[in-house]
C-alpha cells in the first residue's frame, strides 16, 4: 500500500534538485517512504551531491534511533525508580482471638490495614509450651527482623529472651513480602494467584502525580518500537540491494571513487551489478533465515 502526495515543486535545501512529490508505504509490516525527484536535475549534479540525497533517509533514520535510544537512557532520571506499586491490599486487627471457619485461629478484626494476627509458642511450665496469639504492627515485626522456624533460631542471634512468631493465615492464605530497594517492602496477605491483580509490575512510575501510572510504560514502549524500527530500516536501506537506498547509494559511491581508478563507465556499471547482486542474495538470505526461525519455533 502506498499514498503519494503530487504537485510539489520545490528543490532539496543545498543541491538544488527538484522534488516532484513524496509518498508513504507499508510493506508486509514495515512502514516506509519515498521522495519523487526530477531526473533532470538529479543526473547533472555530481556523484557526491547524488551520495548525500540517495543517503538522506538512512541518516534520519540513525538520528531517529539515536535519539530514541538517548530518550531510553535518560528515562530513569525523568521518572522515580520502582518495580512495584500496590493497588489494594488487605489487613486485620486483633481484639480477641477467634477459631475461623477452617479451625484456624485470627485475633485481628477488620479495621485496620498494618496489623496481623501472628502465633507463637509460650513456655508453660518445666517442659510443657502453650500455643498463644497476639496482634501485632506487620511491617515493625518483618522490619530489621531475622528469618527463624524455632525459638532456638532467635535465641542463637539475640541474648535477650525472643520467641519465633509466625502469621496466623487461613490454610490457602499466604503472607508475602517482595523487597524492592529504595522503597519499603511492599507486603501482600491473600492467596497467592490473587497477586497479580492486587499489583502491577512495571519499571518506572511518573514523578508527578498529575501523570498516567502508565505513561513511563508507554513511552518505554514507544522508544524501543522507532528503535526497532528505525534502525532496521537504516540497515536494510544501506544494503546494496535492488530497488533499495543502497542501489543508489552504491551507484553513487563507485561514480565518486573509481572514476579514476576505472575509468571504462561500463565497467563502473558492471562491478556495481555484482556488488548489487551479492548484497540482494545476503538480505534475501537473512530474510529467509529469519522467516525459518519463525516457522521452526
Amino acid at each position: 500500500m502506498a499514498i503519494k502526495a503530487g504537485g510539489v515543486c520545490k528543490y532539496t535545501k543545498g543541491e538544488q534538485v527538484r522534488v516532484n512529490g513524496f509518498g508513504i508505504f507499508v510493506f508486509v509490516l514495515y512502514p516506509g517512504a519515498f521522495v519523487d525527484l526530477f531526473t533532470t536535475h538529479l543526473n547533472i549534479i555530481s556523484p557526491t551531491q547524488q551520495l548525500r540525497i540517495f543517503c538522506a533517509g538512512v541518516w534520519h533514520n540513525f538520528v531517529l534511533c539515536v535519539a530514541a535510544l538517548a530518550f531510553l537512557f535518560l528515562l530513569p532520571s525523568l521518572t522515580v525508580s520502582r518495580l512495584l506499586h500496590r493497588r489494594r491490599g488487605a489487613g486485620h486487627r486483633s481484639r480477641s482471638a477467634f477459631k475461623r471457619l477452617d479451625g484456624t485461629m485470627d485475633c485481628c478484626s477488620n479495621n485496620s490495614l498494618t496489623d496481623l494476627c501472628f502465633s507463637y509458642m509460650k513456655p508453660q511450665g518445666r517442659n510443657g509450651k502453650e500455643r498463644e496469639y497476639a496482634c501485632m504492627p506487620v511491617r515493625k515485626m518483618v522490619t530489621g527482623t531475622r528469618m527463624c522456624r524455632t525459638d532456638d533460631d532467635c535465641a542463637a542471634h539475640s541474648h535477650a529472651a525472643s520467641v519465633c512468631v509466625t502469621p496466623s493465615l487461613e490454610n490457602q492464605t499466604r503472607f508475602i513480602r517482595v523487597t524492592h530497594p529504595p522503597s519499603p517492602h511492599m507486603l501482600f496477605v491473600g492467596y497467592p494467584p490473587h497477586l497479580q491483580y492486587a499489583v502491577s509490575l512495571t519499571n518506572f512510575v511518573p514523578r508527578f502525580g498529575f501523570l498516567h501510572l502508565d505513561l513511563p510504560v508507554f513511552l518505554e514502549t514507544f522508544c524501543k518500537y522507532v528503535v526497532s524500527l528505525s534502525g532496521a530500516l537504516a540497515v536494510v536501506n544501506s544494503v546494496p540491494c535492488f530497488a533499495l537506498d543502497g542501489q543508489w547509494m552504491l551507484n553513487a559511491l563507485l561514480e565518486a571513487t573509481l572514476v579514476t581508478v576505472v575509468t571504462d563507465r561500463q565497467k563502473r556499471e558492471l562491478i556495481g551489478f555484482f556488488l548489487l547482486l551479492a548484497g540482494s542474495a545476503l538480505l534475501a538470505a537473512n530474510v529467509a533465515l529469519g522467516l525459518w526461525m519463525v516457522t521452526a519455533r
